[in-house]
């Protein structure tokens, strides 16, 4: 499962370190983005250079 640690924190994210799952990276004008399913369970896209969020990206899926 790929996961996204958010460390800020408002309407979408608890922050401080806390592990949400998200999609694979895409393209999206020109930007690589991930899809993030937040606090309310709503996908939440977000540049993938985001210094908000560390990224873990489970290559191993079968």
């Amino acid at each position: 499962m790929n996961k996204a640690i958010s460390w800020k924190k408002d309407e979408h994210f608890s922050g401080e370190g806390k592990e949400y799952s998200c999609t694979d990276a895409y393209a999206k004008y020109e930007t690589a983005m991930v899809g993030i399913t937040d606090d309310n369970g709503e996908i939440i896209e977000v540049d993938i250079n985001d210094n908000d969020f560390d990224f873990i990206f489970d290559h191993n899926k079968s």
